[in-house]
């Protein structure tokens, strides 16, 4: 069996930050099945096509190369926000991507397309199909921003009519399943909750018992307004006031950096605020290890964008670190307040801090959280169920398509 995973967020090296749960879902289903990723080409990438041991990686062209700048960073809709220019680059994107799609099917014998994103993904797979007329069974799985951020009549529209076609659906979280099927109309039969997920056996995994101090709060993420680290640091200034030495480590990147630097300057937090940037995911482990909390501030963002799932806080969780988390939909699916984490408001920084002293000022819940938030995303998130379930979703999508045919 043989599948093409189109996608916009892959990382581009070893080091580089970008999220990386599309490769490593990829890597496990590599050793089941050939896997062909594409991926769109950046001004900092060399060579189209590179191949490893577990599969092949084509970067598409769509503009001058230098200028091929609409993915990677904060994502395409936060740089999109950032740089409107960028929106003259859309048509050549979704023009370029179709190309490759159909070079890379007519050359190969796909048994099936794995979208990530409805947009563009999704409808590239589709409209790859309709042009080719070839028998590809079309898997799309939506992480989130492509579902909640892209409002109007007219991109409803075009979801339901991407997903009315495409021959079955995954989602992240329960709630973004919810909207797939009371607003975009979608049989409850033809979507289903399919989380990412985190190598919870041999890298999220909690400290040695000699390891075990933990002093500080740490956030992990991309610096962009549906993350709500603003809010994060007016938590820290209330904390700041009670306990002088607290510090915030800020792990991530993006456009909102220099206001958030900003910010910290103006509430005379820098003795308490680190910004690391973006770091390479195995730094992530021991920071989370060495945290007293993980923090996840999130909002719902002005162009409806919010929380698909929020990895990072399984990752914080497999790693025995307790967490506060915004109250968002599809954050309940990893957090039970008061029993695998706590639960804020969302835009409260009062709220928030308080939420945070809560386990600062008492060590047994801290040791509670720590412990049933491990069990909790263990049994749902690590990779090893994860592969299994897309392994299951395509084997049955191929299946059933043969059969068709």
């Amino acid at each position: 069996m043989k599948v093409l995973v189109t996608t916009t967020t892959f990382p581009k090296s070893k080091t580089d930050s970008q999220p990386r749960f599309v490769q490593y879902l990829c890597l496990q289903l590599s050793k089941s099945i050939e896997i062909d990723i594409l991926a769109p080409n950046s001004p900092d990438v060399c060579g189209s096509k590179k191949e490893t041991d577990s599969y092949k990686i084509i970067h598409f062209r769509y503009f001058f190369r230098r200028l091929e700048k609409l993915t990677y960073g904060g994502g395409i809709l936060e740089n999109l926000k950032c740089c409107p220019f960028l929106y003259l680059l859309v048509p050549f994107f979704l023009a370029g991507q179709l190309i490759a799609v159909l070079k890379l099917i007519k050359r190969n014998r796909y048994d099936a397309i794995h979208a990530h994103w409805i947009i563009p993904q999704g409808l590239i797979a589709v409209l790859a199909q309709w042009i080719s007329r070839k028998p590809i069974s079309i898997l799309v799985t939506s992480h989130g921003g492509d579902l909640f951020a892209l409002k109007g009549s007219i991109l409803k529209k075009l979801k339901k009519w991407i997903l009315d076609r495409a021959d079955f659906t995954t989602v992240v979280s329960h709630a973004m399943r919810e909207y797939c099927i009371s607003v975009l109309n979608q049989p409850a039969n033809k979507v289903s909750v399919a989380p990412m997920g985190v190598d919870l056996l041999t890298a999220f995994i909690p400290p040695i018992p000699s390891q075990t101090e933990r002093n500080d709060l740490i956030f992990v993420g991309r610096l962009v307004e549906k993350k709500g680290v603003q809010f994060m640091i007016r938590a820290l200034d209330i904390i700041a006031k009670k306990y002088p030495q607290i510090r915030l480590n800020i792990v991530g990147d993006g456009p909102l950096k220099p206001i958030l630097q900003k910010e910290v300057e103006y509430l005379g937090l820098i003795p308490n605020t680190v910004f690391h940037g973006g770091l390479p995911n195995d730094h992530i482990p021991p920071m989370l290890q060495k945290a007293a909390i993980s923090v996840m501030p999130s909002i719902v963002a002005s162009n409806g964008d919010q929380e698909g799932l929020g990895l990072s806080a399984v990752e914080a969780m497999g790693c025995g670190c307790p967490i506060v988390a915004s109250d968002l939909p599809a954050i309940r699916d990893l957090i039970e307040h008061n029993k695998t984490g706590l639960l804020a408001e969302p835009g409260n920084s009062v709220d928030l801090a308080e939420k945070i002293l809560m386990i600062l000022e008492n060590k047994e819940m801290a040791i509670k959280l720590s412990g049933a938030g491990r069990n909790h995303v263990l049994q749902r998130f690590d990779w090893n169920v994860v592969g299994r379930s897309y392994l299951g979703h395509i084997r049955s999508l191929v299946s059933i398509g043969k059969s068709i045919r």
